[in-house]
């Protein structure tokens, strides 16, 4: 039985694409709908995004569509965005979810914050002030060797694998925080019965010396003396004259 295909947007002015089957490499691209030459209306741009999502259903299959969810207007008020802009985004999720319900294809919104919990396991939403969530989906995207251009495709990515988790939970783990970039490994346990001493490190060996060998006293100077040239010296022999090499 073939897998479900999966659909992951990313909605802004630069709409974030991601799709492709439960069990493969996902693909990416983005949908501009803001316009390269002049400013759109928020109804212009509304129709360019239908315009490319009817096309788009025209030529895939698509069984699932995930949304990343529009911040509430009080958030969006917060951070300093305009209640034009946020209608807009609002709107544009709302087009995308009736526009799949009149092709019976499955589609709901989902939370940004649990869409990067499920892939870099932090609770985030990398939008506003706050990039790191941003930045990691991107690093984790690269770990995973997942081609994008942009943020946006990027973060459609993380809400395709998302889907997919929520589609087939038995391979939601490859994504699973525990493997998520910037993880640390779990140390070994420790061995039952304690860690294993290291064995006595030997002594440096001793550097001999002209008392070591030839002793002190009246008689050192004449053993000392006594000594020929290839004559080796030996500290078994201290105190009891030379041996011929």
């Amino acid at each position: 039985m073939a897998k479900e295909v999966i659909l992951g947007l990313d909605l802004a002015t630069n709409v974030g694409v991601a799709w492709g089957p439960a069990d493969g490499k996902p693909f990416a691209a983005t949908w501009n709908i803001g316009g390269t030459v002049s400013i759109l209306s928020p109804e212009e741009k509304g129709v360019k995004l239908l315009r490319h999502l009817l096309d788009f259903l025209s030529m895939q299959k698509i069984d699932r569509v995930y949304i990343e969810k529009p911040m509430t207007p009080v958030v969006m008020a917060q951070i300093g965005t305009t209640p034009e802009t946020a209608l807009f985004l609002i709107g544009i999720a709302y087009l995308v979810l009736v526009t799949c319900k009149s092709r019976g294809i499955r589609a709901e919104l989902v939370d940004s914050q649990k869409v990067r919990k499920h892939f870099i396991g932090q609770a985030t939403s990398g939008k506003g002030r706050d990039k790191s969530g941003k930045t990691k989906t991107q690093d984790k995207c690269r770990l995973l060797g997942w081609s994008f251009q942009n943020p946006d495709e990027a973060d459609a990515l993380a809400v395709w694998s998302f889907g997919v988790g929520q589609t087939n939970p038995a391979i939601a783990h490859i994504v699973d925080p525990l493997f998520a970039y910037g993880m640390k490994p779990a140390p070994a346990p420790a061995p039952k019965f304690g860690a294993p001493k290291s064995p006595p490190k030997a002594p440096p060996p001793a550097v001999p010396t002209v008392e070591s060998v030839f002793g002190r006293g009246p008689d050192a100077r004449k053993r000392l003396e006594d000594v020929k040239p290839g004559d080796v010296i030996s500290l078994r022999d201290r105190g009891h004259g030379s041996g011929k090499a």
